[in-house]
């Protein structure tokens, strides 16, 4: 109303016996306009001409579009503004009938219009302070392509895709990445492991960060093995790993609460698989390869479980991750124990991960990201001492058994020491 500059009065009103409530707006001319939930329930018994806003996203759009039907019959009109919400529901359908989906449409009752971003911002769309729009900017600010062509392209996509193509996996594959148990000399991985005992694999993943590149290290199959066989396998190699993710739902709880009593929660961090949990893990490690830092080992059954991987969207828009059950392949188990590692290694969750499940209002700034992996990448000056990635000296250890050097080090010489990193964490890595 204000931005048309029409004065009217508003009042609001509940519905008997319920905490739904119902908006008006009356003018001076005796007209009114009605607010109403998006339910099935609400939308009867009114007569006027009908909008549906972002019926796409309704959970019962047939229902409702049934409900308003009787007041169409009596000569009013309907309009229907939504943004696509992939291949299903009552406006997808609506919209296929109308061509909007393939411009081919299927009776003449609609009159059909779209505009997308493009066409917005040639029309003279601007935000809110009167800036004019930046296309490229806010397809950079999107999380996935799917995320651009939906919200901005007014593209139908199919609601169930494969996560990752088999192109993206290729492109990350390398010879230099290994299955298996770790190389026992490596000292400074990253783990990630998505724990099963009967029906899905136990896959746990070991990444080797170099620079601003995970190399996978090993990748084993703990699948069928009684759980305290698993717990025994996985203290024999924390001594290489330098921080573990594990997946705390159902079983690994058990696990979880053994390994961070014996090596704290700095270095061994319980993952619940939620809906949320998995769709914030699932993008950054996509992003991850898709930025081409990644190197994944030439393996069918990593191959396998990658391409299983499948992402749906609700009518509600929410994501969901899955796949279906195969005793040989597993369940994305294999993608999994590597989105872990991933976010072992790239220390996502503290920052990142809560942004990407709105529980963070605002994006962090790439600043505040990029100092958080600086803390993860040391290397040693030619005096020997650590360094930051920005070359700056780290505060040596003054307690909890931190041992310096005998000698200064050559620059680029390997000699592990302990020291405390800008968080107060101490760490004993192994320099490259």
């Amino acid at each position: 109303m204000r931005s048309i500059g029409a004065a009217a009065r508003y009042t609001s009103t509940p519905f008997v016996d319920t905490s739904i409530w119902k908006h008006e707006a009356l003018f001076s001319n005796r007209s009114k306009i009605i607010a109403l939930p998006a339910l099935p329930e609400t939308a009867r018994s009114y007569e006027g001409d009908v909008l549906l806003d972002e019926f796409a996203f309704h959970q019962d759009g047939r229902a409702i579009y049934q409900a308003v039907g009787p007041s169409i019959a009596r000569g009013y009109s309907i309009s229907i503004i939504s943004t696509p919400n992939g291949q299903q529901g009552a406006y997808y359908d609506l919209a296929k009938e109308a061509g909007l989906v393939d411009n081919e449409a299927a009776t003449e009752r609609w009159s059909t219009h779209k505009v997308d971003i493009y066409q917005a911002i040639e029309q003279g769309c601007r935000d809110r302070n009167g800036n004019p729009l930046d296309a490229n900017e806010l397809r950079l600010d999107c999380l996935d392509e799917e995320m651009w062509l939906q919200e901005f392209c007014c593209q139908f996509l199919s609601i169930a895709s494969q996560w990752i193509a088999p192109e993206l996996f290729e492109k990350c594959v390398d010879l230099g990445a290994s299955v298996g148990d770790p190389d026992p000399e490596l000292t400074n991985l990253f783990a990630g492991w998505d724990v099963a005992r009967h029906k899905d694999l136990s896959v746990v993943w070991f990444s080797e960060r170099l620079g601003d590149v995970s190399w996978t290290r090993g990748v084993v199959d703990l699948s069928r093995q009684p759980t305290p066989v698993q717990t025994r396998f996985a203290m024999g190699l924390m001594r290489q790993v330098r921080r573990m993710c594990v997946d705390q739902t159902g079983m690994g709880l058990a696990i979880y609460e053994t390994l961070a009593e014996k090596y704290g929660k700095s270095r061994v961090e319980g993952v619940t698989f939620t809906l949320a949990s998995k769709e914030a893990m699932a993008v950054h490690a996509k992003n991850r390869m898709e930025q081409g830092k990644v190197r994944l080992p030439d393996s069918d059954l990593v191959r396998n479980s990658f391409r299983s991987l499948q992402k749906t969207t609700s009518p509600t828009g929410q994501a969901r991750f899955d796949a279906q059950h195969d005793e040989k392949k597993g369940h994305a188990d294999h993608w999994w124990a590597f989105a872990l590692a991933e976010n072992a290694a790239y220390r996502p969750g503290d920052a990142f991960l809560r942004w990407l499940i709105n529980d963070s209002e605002k994006k962090p700034k790439s600043g505040d990201l990029e100092e958080r992996e600086r803390t993860y990448h040391q290397v040693v000056d030619a005096a020997g001492r650590p360094v930051d990635g920005d070359g700056k000296p780290l505060q040596e250890a003054q307690s909890g058994g931190g041992v310096k050097p005998d000698a200064p080090l050559k620059e680029g010489e390997s000699k592990p020491f302990a020291f405390t990193d800008p968080h107060g964490i101490l760490r004993r890595p192994s320099f490259r």
